[in-house]
């Protein structure tokens, strides 16, 4: 889990606010499938095997690891916007994505919510930009062949 934790450090160097603009809508993302009881039991685990007594983070409290555990992007590019104190969209972007003869880039959309002290994710989506020849070569909610 260390991994997670240095993953979300790199990403938060580069993250981008977007202060008074509206996120990409949904429907220009295909819905991911996730599981907020299993992300807690998850981040339960982290703690209990001393992330957070070490280290003092409250690893539901930060919205970027949150998101992680379902993107599995390591570094990217993060626009946070924003939508009411207690609302915000991530959209992470990882281009160029090397590791696949397919995919040339990856984005997701995380929408969240505060609840209490923990984020939660609403609704989490993905699109794609393909490799020549392999797709689309535009961002869109289909897989590339």
């Amino acid at each position: 889990m260390r991994h997670a934790v240095a993953a979300i450090t790199l990403i938060c160097a580069l993250i981008v606010g977007c202060v008074g603009k509206k996120p990409l809508d949904r429907d220009f993302f295909s819905p991911l499938e996730f599981d907020n009881q299993r992300i807690l039991s998850t981040v339960a685990r982290i703690e209990q095997f001393g992330g957070m007594s070490k280290s003092g983070t409250n690893y539901l409290g930060d919205p970027m690891l949150v998101a992680s555990l379902i993107t599995n992007i390591n570094a990217g590019l993060v626009e946070r916007y924003d939508r009411h104190p207690r609302l915000i969209t991530l959209i992470v972007t990882k281009e160029p994505l090397r590791e696949d003869d397919s995919i040339a880039a990856e984005q997701h959309r995380i929408d969240l919510r505060l609840v209490d002290e923990h984020w939660e994710i609403m609704w989490a989506g993905v699109r794609w930009k393909c490799h020549t020849g392999r797709g689309q070569s535009d961002w869109a909610p289909t897989l590339c062949k």
